[in-house]
């Protein structure tokens, strides 16, 4: 990790903290009666959630909303192209 320039904190980190985090996720699963609505309807869970979802799921939504600009504006240029050819 050294020769790479990596902290070993964070890599520390990453193997102690997962299983915390299991326990807790189940621990507030049976409280709630196995009902996922939990991590939802709590003011920040829901905030950090809807955040979690808008940055996974925004990046593949605007890479298809600009190709499909690109796509739009070059066959625009096309037609504008053949109106002015043949203008009959």
């Amino acid at each position: 990790m050294r020769v790479y320039g990596y902290s070993p904190v964070p890599f520390l980190v990453a193997f102690i903290l997962p299983p915390v985090a299991e326990k807790s996720f189940f621990q507030t699963l049976m409280l709630a009666d196995d009902s996922y609505w939990t991590f939802g309807l709590r003011l920040m869970s829901g905030t950090l959630l809807l955040i979690t979802i808008l940055v996974l799921a925004l990046p593949p939504i605007l890479k298809k909303v600009k190709k499909r600009k690109v796509k739009l504006r070059y066959n625009h240029h096309i037609l504008l192209d053949l109106q002015i050819i043949s203008p009959d």
